[in-house]
């Protein structure tokens, strides 16, 4: 396999780059007219109010006030205080903040792309999977009832993933840490915590970078107003119950009046969709289901992509590069766990009593980049986007059809696709091969292919073609017993080009004086060249 170029793919730029600005445009121009707002009720409600406070009463007044999402708020908190030192208005603040949350998701999506670059992803599957990512519709409702905050999470969120598949745990551990001040990308997080196995040492300190930096957003909220923490931890309980969701039946049909009545009657719904009343018993119900769904789900795939991983985890001893991955395992890695965080995250959106359209947006973001890695057209993605955007659309089907077929409707196809993520992300962990790479610029082609050294005179052994023909019960030291065969019998061949490692020509050594037992030596995993 022929290595690309790390460099970025500037068409990639182009498109995050224009498609943010329209974003920006469109969700700016439903809120303003003459300075005045004209949707964001939500934003309106819930962030104003501490923002104002910030003016008056400093930071004590802005916590006191914090919605049900805390710590998200709390990492608003910066460019809020930013926007009132200088001494914007209202519209400004908001354009600030919205701008910030556009302008994070569309770096994580960026920064996600590279990672098909060196791999064998299409390019054109990457294009048009960021170009999906970064204008999805589902990002701009989120925008249009008020809430940026859920960009600025998926963002954080994707920025995890991203960082972990790298090795990153201290990076990973922060950013996941910051993404859950939001709740829902708790449920997600532990494939976040997988990607950095097999060493417990990585894991570990992943695991203590997010406890930290989910303290340093939540601990203020907790002594100076924890009434903002315990409404995020109601688990539901609070009424809310909308269409498009498995309890609707259970529930109390909506009034149709409810929904045809003009925005300024007494008891019209604000919302872009109905509601009704559901038992009790649901909203106890739903959002622990969710999280214990969504971690029983990332545990059973970090254990089955630890258990690959150990088996052939002694042939990463091998590289010459130092790495413990190369680029393409990083990039298979990366797409099985985004893959499986979307079916998770689809998963949320059908099970939670309180689920409205622009829920869908991280389980879109991760699910196009998941598929744009695995190296094909991001084509559930784009259907999921193009239902979304025609029939699950504040002010489209959701309050012109019954809500028991809008619901039925939603659910015949969120949770096949949730399914489909599921299966297409534990497919590839199982698929994963840790195999030995090769220096950059050294010339030894990449374990697993055919492809001469820089002398041109010989193959490398082909180590991780004979890792992936071995059975499911292959023990570490039977997996360093297949590489060292390998590397010992491409060492007896009269081609062979020499130890693994720098040419020796280049190293100055005269390749005829190695004898065949020394270019075998270092075959026991211990030994680097």
């Amino acid at each position: 396999m022929r290595l690309r170029s790390a460099r970025q793919d500037p068409l990639l730029t182009a498109f995050v780059v224009v498609a943010s600005i329209l974003l920006g445009l469109a969700a700016l121009r439903e809120y303003m007219s003459g300075g005045a707002y004209i949707a964001a009720p939500d934003y309106l409600a819930e962030m104003l109010p501490p923002i104002n406070a910030l003016k008056k009463d400093g930071f004590e007044g802005y916590v006191s006030l914090l919605p049900g999402y805390p710590g998200a708020a709390m990492v608003e908190y910066i460019p809020v205080q930013i926007a009132v030192w200088l001494g914007l208005s209202e519209p400004a603040t908001w354009r600030l903040l919205s701008g910030l949350s556009v302008a994070v998701l569309g770096l994580a999506v960026l920064w996600a792309a590279r990672l098909a670059q060196g791999s064998e992803a299409s390019r054109n599957a990457v294009r048009l999977a960021v170009l999906v990512a970064a204008a999805s519709p589902a990002a701009y409702w989120a925008l249009r009832i008020g809430h940026p905050e859920e960009l600025l999470s998926t963002g954080l969120l994707l920025g995890a993933v991203v960082a972990a598949a790298k090795e990153r745990p201290i990076i990973a551990g922060v950013l996941l840490g910051l993404a859950v001040g939001k709740a829902w990308p708790a449920v997600a997080a532990v494939p976040v915590l997988g990607l950095l196995l097999p060493d417990p040492v990585r894991v570990a300190k992943g695991m203590a970078a997010a406890a930290v930096a989910a303290l340093v957003i939540f601990l203020p909220p907790l002594f100076i107003h924890s009434g903002s923490v315990q409404v995020m931890t109601d688990l539901g309980q609070s009424g809310i119950f909308n269409v498009g969701q498995v309890f609707w039946w259970f529930g109390d049909p909506v009034a149709k009046s409810i929904t045809d009545c003009v925005a300024s009657t007494p008891g019209c719904q604000s919302v872009p969709q109905p509601r009704g009343t559901g038992p009790l018993w649901s909203g106890e119900l739903s959002h622990p289901l969710i999280l214990g769904v969504g971690t029983a789900l990332g545990l059973v795939w970090s254990w089955s992509l630890h258990g690959r991983l150990t088996r052939v985890g002694r042939i990463a001893a091998l590289r010459t590069d130092g790495r413990t991955r190369s680029r393409e395992e990083t990039a298979q890695l990366a797409a099985s766990a985004l893959m499986v965080m979307a079916g998770i995250l689809y998963a949320r959106c059908f099970l939670d009593t309180w689920n409205v359209p622009y829920y869908l947006l991280p389980a879109l973001v991760l699910g196009a980049l998941g598929e744009a890695l695995k190296g094909r057209v991001p084509i559930l993605t784009i259907l999921a986007t193009g239902i979304m955007w025609k029939w699950h659309a504040p002010g489209d089907l959701t309050v012109r059809t019954d809500p028991d077929i809008y619901t039925a409707f939603y659910l015949s196809w969120t949770i096949p696709f949730g399914v489909a993520f599921l299966v297409e992300g534990f497919k590839l962990a199982r698929g994963v091969v840790l195999a030995p790479g090769a220096t950059a610029g050294t010339g030894v082609a990449t374990a697993g292919t055919a492809s001469a050294t820089a002398d041109g005179r010989g193959a490398a052994p082909d180590i991780a073609g004979a890792l992936r023909s071995d059975d499911a019960d292959t023990t570490p030291s039977a997996a360093a017993s297949i590489a060292a065969t390998a590397i010992a019998e491409a060492a007896a061949s009269p081609r062979a080009p020499g130890p693994i490692g720098p040419s020796p020509r280049r190293s100055g050594v005269d390749e005829r004086a190695a004898p065949a037992d020394e270019v075998a030596k270092p075959v026991d995993g211990d030994a680097t060249e």
